[in-house]
């Protein structure tokens, strides 16, 4: 226990020099990049971030009674498949949820755990269907939703054993798969907010 209390008090010394404020707009060399979240534990595990320019072609996540691991698996705009390191460990029940060429993640909800603001669940939903849910769907619960836009990437918390948090990222100069032309204001209304009826 007392081994677990300091590296969790290293993680928390070393993790706090790069967080940022939710939904907070990024301008590098004209790339536009919209952040917002994450949802979930904001103490445990280390910060990690990853957005490409392209699309999301698959997500493989790792769960059981809570979301252990999430790894993305991107396609760039040259059609180049780019697979991410795995945030999180092991669970009992694994899933691969594969995209259509065309098809665009629009809408990540799930539960947050009462006590440690775990994630207990995950959905993910595109314009044509809903996966999951993953976890069991009990606690707090999030939303993150962008309205005329792509969901290119993700950011947020992860150790060893679990996804602890988990945000998303936009890139606002990345036309949708059916967009002829770029459309650098390809974004919309994103709701963190969410709370249940």
């Amino acid at each position: 226990m007392e081994e677990d209390s300091q590296q969790n008090r290293e993680e928390e010394r070393h993790d706090n020099d790069d967080e940022r404020p939710p939904n907070q707009v990024q301008d590098h060399h004209r790339r536009v990049v919209i952040r917002a979240g994450p949802s979930g534990n904001q103490k445990r595990g280390k910060t990690w971030s990853e957005i490409f320019p392209g699309f999301i072609d698959r997500i493989l996540v790792s769960y059981g009674t809570s979301i252990r691991s999430i790894q993305i698996l991107y396609r760039t705009i040259d059609g180049e498949l780019i697979l991410m390191p795995k945030h999180g460990g092991e669970g009992t029940k694994f899933t691969s949820i594969q995209f259509k060429i065309g098809e665009c993640l629009t809408k990540i909800s799930g539960y947050l755990s009462y006590w440690q603001r775990n994630i207990k669940s995950i959905k993910f939903e595109t314009e044509s269907a809903i996966y999951g849910p993953y976890g069991k769907e009990e606690g707090t619960p999030f939303l993150f939703e962008i309205k005329d836009g792509v969901i290119n990437g993700f950011h947020g918390r992860s150790d060893k054993t679990r996804l602890r948090s988990i945000g998303i990222l936009i890139d606002t100069n990345i036309p949708k798969p059916d967009s002829p032309t770029k459309n650098t204001s390809c974004f919309g209304f994103i709701d963190n907010n969410h709370q249940q009826p």
